[in-house]
């Protein structure tokens, strides 16, 4: 999807898009990962174990 869009939507060379695509592949899944880990799972930290 990257490729297509910057290979004929803005006109870049196929190889340039298809490095470009592969750089933002990986930070988008890294951002998609962040946002999985931060508002879907919700991790809490552990109160079960409260010492009075």
């Amino acid at each position: 999807m990257y490729t297509s869009i910057l290979h004929h939507g803005f006109g870049l060379s196929y190889t340039v898009s298809y490095s470009i695509a592969i750089y933002a592949t990986i930070l988008s899944l890294f951002l998609l990962a962040e946002f999985v880990i931060r508002s879907i799972l919700e991790l809490r930290p552990d109160t079960s174990a409260k010492v009075e």
